[in-house]
């Protein structure tokens, strides 16, 4: 009986996360990078409008330091 009023509530929940990933065609929020020379990048993180800047900016050294 619980679990039917927990399901609906967790999926809610967890479709307003922001999740890490590469911003593409189908997805606009994400991270995408340009290499500029042979060792800099420039990362960019776009985030919906329930991201906070703390963790845009978090996703977007997570990648950073990937590269």
């Amino acid at each position: 009986m619980r679990i039917k009023f927990l399901l609906p509530f967790l999926i809610i929940l967890t479709s307003c996360a922001t999740t890490y990933r590469e911003s593409t065609f189908w997805h606009s929020d994400g991270y995408s990078d340009v290499q500029v020379t042979p060792n800099t990048f420039i990362v960019t993180f776009h985030g919906h409008q329930y991201t906070s800047m703390q963790t845009a900016m978090q996703f977007a050294m997570l990648r950073a330091s990937e590269l």
